[in-house]
C-alpha cells in the first residue's frame, strides 16, 4: 500500500513569513554594520591629526621671565629717520660741489656725444657715436669730437687734465639727411 504524502502541520503562509523573517534580520544587520562604520568613520574625522596645530603648550613658559616687547616706529621716529637720510645725502651732495663745483655742468650731450664725471672712479667717461653712413672715416669722426668735448668742457673752466677721459666709441648706422 502506497504511504501517503505527509504534509507539514504547517499552512504553505508559513514558509513565506520564515523567509520575511530572515531577510528582516538580514536587513536590520546591515543596517546595524552601517551605523557602526559610520561612527567609526565620526571618530576618526573627530580626533586631532598631526598636521593640524596643538593648542596646548608641549613646554610650560615660565611665568617670571617676559619677552621684550617688539618695538613699533612711531610716525614721528619715521619723520626722524627720513630727516637724517635727508641731511646725509644733503651732506653728500655739498661734499660734490665742493670737491668738483663744475658737477652739475654736466652732462655734456649731443647725438655724437655724451660725456659724465663718473665719481667713484674719479674720471670723465666720453661716450662717442661717429656715423658710419658719413664720408668722413669713423676715426677722424672720433678725432674731432674728442676735441670738440675737450675744448667744451675747458670753456665750462672744468680741468681736463686733472682727471682723466674715458673713451668709449659706439659707432652707428644713423639715417642720411638727404633720403
Amino acid at each position: 500500500m502506497e504511504q501517503p504524502i505527509q504534509q507539514s502541520a504547517t499552512p504553505q503562509g508559513t514558509g513565506l513569513l520564515e523567509v520575511l523573517k530572515r531577510f528582516k534580520l538580514v536587513i536590520m544587520g546591515v543596517i546595524l554594520f552601517l551605523v557602526l562604520i559610520l561612527g567609526i568613520f565620526l571618530f576618526i574625522l573627530s580626533t586631532p591629526t598631526s598636521n593640524q596645530p596643538n593648542n596646548s603648550p608641549t613646554v610650560p613658559v615660565p611665568t617670571g621671565i617676559q619677552r621684550p616687547p617688539t618695538p613699533t616706529l612711531t610716525q614721528e621716529q619715521i619723520m626722524q629717520d627720513q630727516l637724517k637720510a635727508d641731511q646725509n645725502y644733503a651732506e653728500w651732495q655739498k661734499n660734490v660741489i665742493d670737491t668738483y663745483p663744475w658737477y652739475n655742468s654736466l652732462p655734456l650731450q649731443t647725438s655724437s656725444y655724451f660725456v659724465y664725471f663718473d665719481l667713484d672712479k674719479k674720471s670723465f667717461i666720453g661716450k662717442l657715436y661717429p656715423n658710419t653712413n658719413d664720408a668722413t672715416p669713423v676715426a677722424d669722426q672720433e678725432n674731432a669730437l674728442k676735441q670738440q668735448i675737450i675744448s667744451q668742457l675747458t670753456s665750462l673752466d672744468i680741468p681736463t687734465k686733472q682727471y682723466p677721459i674715458l673713451w668709449e666709441s659706439h659707432p652707428e648706422n644713423q639715417p642720411n639727411e638727404n633720403n
